[in-house]
């Protein structure tokens, strides 16, 4: 009779479990290896310290509502707050905290985006797992870390009118758009270029503000995201260039241009991430042009270098 009663017992305690696993929604069950957000195209910012609209209005084009950087930023509130709104002149140094020239937060980027129409939320205290799943669920995510995803500082700031806030040097922005076991892949508001960090890296400068992020959603197709196991990807390094990774991997500098959105001068860069095409092995790739036809379409300006270290506290910089 023991025996009967602890087999029964036993078999009780699985189909519980296994209703509650089935209760659980799949995508909280499991994220791929990898994803990417496909079709993003950023840009640099066009003001020294105007970081947040430039991702404001590169994710806001993503889903498809048009609004432009400058048009952004002069709609921004203004405050001593970067929480309630933009602290300081746009034209100011990097590097500095309030009430200096300073930048924004998550909390009025988030209201200007749902005033122009999207569906956005600002998040602080997010974790690493939601901004993955945000990813492979096909929505680009802004997120605001230190410099260059460097180590940094939270200073406790108390404004005009009594409230704190948290905040740190050469706060920046740029918009998540992939990762991988190793890595994550973030347009940079500062150069519009797409660039790798190592997931320990990404993960303290993304903490030093707290784990802030705005998130959207919109009508753009999930086929825009790839966590397809086929897909490969490759870290630029120095010495490479478009038509000499086209034919290693064997296709037309013009179809990689186009794969991941790079367009004239069709220039790479060192750290940028490339999407290679079907990721098949290509170790016999036919001829292809060593040479870049001269392109139809007007030149855009190139946005100016940026700091691989933090630069002095008197310098000043781009944000």
């Amino acid at each position: 009779m023991a025996l009967s009663s602890i087999r029964k017992l036993s078999l009780f305690l699985l189909l519980c479990s296994l209703v509650l696993l089935a209760a659980i929604p799949f995508s909280q069950q499991a994220l791929p290896d990898y994803a990417f957000v496909e079709g993003f195209v950023g840009h640099g910012q066009t003001y020294p310290l105007s970081c947040e609209s430039r991702s404001a209005a590169d994710l806001a084009s993503y889903w498809g509502v048009q609004v432009g950087e400058v048009q952004f930023f002069n709609a921004l509130p203004k405050s001593d707050n970067p929480d309630k709104g933009f602290v300081g002149s746009v034209f100011g140094s990097w590097g500095q905290i309030p009430p200096n020239p300073y930048g924004v937060h998550a909390k009025p980027v988030a209201r200007l985006l749902r005033n122009y129409g999207l569906n956005a939320e600002s998040h602080r205290g997010l974790k690493f797992r939601d901004l993955k799943q945000e990813i492979a669920e096909g929505r680009p995510v802004i997120v605001w870390f230190v410099g260059h995803v460097w180590n940094g500082t939270p200073v406790t700031y108390t404004a005009k009118d009594g409230s704190q806030v948290i905040v740190a040097r050469y706060e920046h922005t740029g918009i998540l758009v992939g990762y991988d076991q190793a890595n994550v892949y973030v347009v940079d508001a500062g150069s519009g270029n797409r660039q790798a960090h190592s997931i320990k890296n990404f993960k303290t400068s993304w903490g030093v503000l707290g784990n802030m992020a705005v998130s959207a959603v919109g009508n753009r197709p999930k086929s825009q995201t790839s966590n397809n196991n086929n897909a490969e990807t490759y870290v630029v390094k120095p010495g490479d260039y478009l038509s000499k990774l086209a034919r290693q991997w064997g296709i037309s500098w013009q179809d990689l241009a186009a794969i991941n959105d790079i367009v004239y001068p069709y220039t790479i860069y060192s750290g940028q991430v490339l999407i290679t095409g079907d990721g098949s092995d290509n170790n016999n790739p036919p001829d292809a042009p060593t040479r870049t036809p001269k392109p139809t379409q007007k030149p855009t300006p190139k946005p100016a270098s940026r700091p691989t270290a933090p630069p002095p506290k008197t310098a000043s910089k781009t944000k």
